[in-house]
């Protein structure tokens, strides 16, 4: 009798969900290019393929969409996603935790800070999907 190893798979559907807000991430779709959408208070914001720029390191792969920019007063908001690496033994689906940075530019000051940020712990679940 031989023994079977356990299937790995890696996610490619995350959905998570923190302090009122909901982020689900897919790292391709039936289209063929990644999509984000982001959900708080109400408002829904949908990014696709370039939209989404992406990055792996050490930390795992970094996911950065611009939710709002106002140019003319310098204010500019975006989220930075962090997905950790992880296998899906046997299953499809496990649990994952991880957060969300969000950064704000003030207009330009003589001197100090100008770039905000902050944190928003999230969790859910991460799937492997067959599109």
């Amino acid at each position: 009798m031989t023994a079977t190893k356990p299937l790995v798979a890696q996610p490619n559907v995350f959905q998570l969900q923190g302090y009122n807000t909901q982020i689900s991430y897919s790292i391709t779709s039936f289209t063929g290019v990644p999509e984000l959408i982001y959900v708080s208070r109400g408002e829904t914001l949908s990014f696709r393929g370039d939209e989404i720029q992406t990055a792996q390191t050490q930390l795992g792969q970094m996911l950065t969409v611009n939710l709002s920019s106002n140019l003319a007063l310098g204010n500019f908001e975006s989220l930075t996603l962090l997905i950790p690496t992880m296998n899906l033994l046997d299953s499809k689906q496990d649990l994952i935790q991880t957060i969300a940075i969000f950064s704000l530019r003030s207009p330009l000051k003589k001197s100090g800070q100008s770039q905000n940020y902050m944190t928003l712990c999230l969790f859910g679940t991460a799937q492997q999907v067959d599109f």
